[in-house]
């Protein structure tokens, strides 16, 4: 089914609601089409490219009034997208505000208020994001070419199809495509550090390196995040712990023999396990990654994200024919001290974890591996000065990288308790001490060019 302008464009100037959401959901629901991962009729993007091409006026909150019941966020950026339209910047700022009050990471809202911020229409960057050329992201029902809060779109469902067609259908070549011509509509400018800084270099304007990439057979970088299962319950993450039923271990067996094997086969793709849960709490990976053991994948590579409590020595030991796969192990800490982990990740055992950061990194040097160890910090109110004594906990233990990420909200925290905690939101009243603190971890790293750090959406 074609979408008709003409037909949105009659409805709008009836001031027709009722039909006009009537039309837009009809759509939706005879049409397989690229949209938000967190919302069910996502319609911002079919309203979004009829509102382009028409100069029809019309009361955006009367015409999209029936369009509130799937999303109030979506209902207030198509408000404020007719605003940016007409020019009207300050009415349009406003919405997209007010959008994200309701769902402060929906990313058409960060989108147009970055536009709107650079004083441009739209994006047109010459630098080309690899991601998604290289990267695929396999949850549950749905599968992303990054980070949900970079890119927060499906690009299919591995539950219903094979891995090829996710990797090379025509939603994947949608994002491609925006990447392409630069105006990168689906990503989210206020959480992909990688625009952020491409988008400076270009106001600014500095030489960026145009780049062209090419899709290739398979993945380079097969993110798994289908299993939640953990032995942690991170307040930022869940609420309670989370144990796979049998239902979703069927499920998970589907997509590994439908999505996951066929990818890796005789591929060199680096495979991330996980960063959903943790690997060795669920009993699917566990046996996942006995199964990559096996000739057909050798050629690939592994990265294991955990929280590190349950690599104890035992069993790690189980997995040593797949140490030489290994290329990179990264632990989620976000404390340098056993009371504040005590607070951030329970009920997470602190001695244990000490014991097990420090083996991993004898173990990496006894077996004379190139194994790459990186420490993980959540950055938020609660931890954010220990930040520095985490920098000197990662070079004690041996480890070669400290990663420090922003807090982003899973869906845990109220607005104002998110604004409350997000310390690296330039509004936040911790924000000021967070820039001095990075700014002398920046300088700690120089003196200790062994252990590098890593900043993500500050």
């Amino acid at each position: 089914m074609k979408i008709n302008h003409c037909e949105m464009t009659h409805l709008a100037k009836t001031s027709n609601a009722i039909s006009f959401s009537r039309y837009v959901q009809n759509y939706i629901e005879n049409n397989d089409y690229l949209s938000h991962k967190l919302i069910q009729y996502d319609c911002f993007d079919i309203v979004r490219i009829w509102m382009s091409k028409s100069n029809v006026q019309f009361n955006p909150e009367e015409l999209f009034e029936h369009l509130k019941v799937w999303s109030e966020a979506q209902y207030l950026a198509l408000c404020g997208l007719y605003y940016f339209y007409e020019d009207k910047n300050i009415m349009a700022q406003e919405f997209f505000e007010k959008s994200l009050h309701k769902h402060n990471t929906y990313q058409p809202s960060h989108y147009y208020l970055k536009l709107i911020e650079i004083n441009k229409k739209e994006l047109s960057l010459r630098w080309q994001c690899p991601k998604p050329y290289q990267a695929l992201d396999i949850q549950q029902k749905s599968a992303g070419v990054c980070c949900t809060s970079w890119v927060p779109y499906s690009v299919g469902d591995p539950s219903q199809q094979k891995g090829e067609e996710l990797w090379h259908g025509q939603k994947i070549k949608k994002i491609r495509d925006s990447v392409k011509i630069g105006n990168y509509q689906y990503c989210n400018p206020s959480y992909c550090p990688h625009l952020k800084n491409a988008i400076e270099m270009e106001v600014e304007p500095k030489k960026i390196i145009e780049t062209q990439h090419k899709v290739t057979q398979s993945p380079s970088y097969l993110q798994l995040s289908y299993d939640r299962s953990c032995n942690l319950k991170c307040p930022s993450c869940r609420k309670g712990l989370i144990q796979a039923s049998k239902k979703e271990q069927i499920l998970f067996e589907i997509i590994q023999s439908s999505c996951i094997e066929p990818l890796l086969k005789n591929s060199n793709t680096l495979v991330s396990i996980t960063y959903s849960g943790d690997p060795f709490a669920s009993t699917h990976y566990r046996q996942l990654l006995h199964t990559l053991k096996r000739e057909e994948y050798n050629n690939i590579g592994i990265l294991i994200a955990t929280n590190g409590i349950n690599l104890t020595p035992a069993v790690w030991k189980t997995y040593s024919e797949l140490w030489r796969k290994l290329k990179i192990i990264t632990i989620s800490v976000d404390a340098a001290s056993k009371e504040t982990y005590r607070k951030v990740r329970p009920p997470g055992n602190w001695e244990s974890l000490m014991q097990n950061l420090q083996y991993l990194s004898n173990w990496r040097d006894s077996e004379m591996l190139s194994t790459k160890l990186i420490l993980n910090f959540c950055v938020q109110k609660i931890n954010l000065r220990e930040m520095v004594s985490f920098y000197e906990l990662a070079d004690e233990v041996g480890f070669d990288q400290v990663y420090y990420q922003r807090l982003l909200n899973w869906g845990m925290y109220t607005s104002e308790e998110y604004q409350s905690l997000d310390v690296a939101n330039p509004l936040n009243i911790n924000n000021n001490e967070l820039i001095d603190i990075v700014q002398e971890i920046k300088i700690r790293s120089l003196k200790s060019p062994q252990l590098s750090v890593r900043f993500g959406a500050f």
